[in-house]
């Protein structure tokens, strides 16, 4: 049975959910005409503060707590995108206090979809980024593990080979007195060859992992 995989936990997952809501509510908010809906005005700007708390301090935590660190290059771009966000946070402010004026709407149009929408897809790609590079790099470490572990076996499976076929030697020399024992070198000698083919089964697998 598959065990199903827990998505509300990842970090990547908790990080974009507490950003991405700010688009989809600011753009809800400016697609009505005339009042603004009370609701909708204190859901948007909620959501732009949220997704500044997490471009800011909070995406940097869920990251850390996965092993996940953000260097300073990052931080600069997210930082700059909470700004911005910040920015976009007060136009929506003096938009939803004077809905009907002409110029405070052109000036909120322009703040969420030609500032906001761009800062927020930048901030998303630097947290997609560092979570698909530490996925790499645990993938790479674990293969390493595993081809370790192989390597090993298939080291041990080929002494023991070597020892049954000695074994077999001195049992022969043995005769009738060593017949027995011939028996069961030979039996460990095939053992020892097909625990070789597994683990380049094995290998062969991780090979083709690795290529696809």
């Amino acid at each position: 049975m598959t065990e199903e995989i827990d998505w509300e936990s990842d970090a990547l997952v908790r990080v974009q959910d507490g950003i991405w809501p700010a688009s989809r509510l600011a753009a809800r908010l400016l697609s009505g005409q005339g009042a603004v809906d009370p609701d909708a005005a204190a859901a948007c700007l909620q959501a732009l503060e949220t997704a500044a708390r997490m471009m800011q301090r909070d995406g940097a935590r869920i990251m850390a707590d996965n092993g996940i660190e953000i260097g300073p290059e990052d931080r600069a771009v997210l930082t700059k995108a909470a700004e911005r966000l910040e920015t976009a946070r007060k136009t929506v402010e003096a938009f939803v206090a004077n809905p009907e004026n002409a110029q405070a709407r052109s000036r909120v149009q322009a703040a969420v979809f030609d500032q906001m929408e761009p800062q927020l897809e930048a901030a998303i790609n630097v947290f997609r980024r560092l979570a698909i590079t530490a996925m790499m790099r645990e993938r790479a470490e674990h293969n390493m593990h595993t081809k370790t572990a192989i390597d090993g076996l298939d080291k041990i499976s080929k002494q023991i080979f070597f020892i049954s076929i000695n074994a077999s030697v001195e049992a022969a020399r043995a005769g009738e007195a060593g017949r027995g024992f011939l028996q069961i070198s030979t039996d460990i000698r095939a053992l020892s060859q097909s625990a070789q083919e597994a683990t380049r089964n094995l290998s062969n697998f991780m090979v083709g992992t690795q290529a696809s």
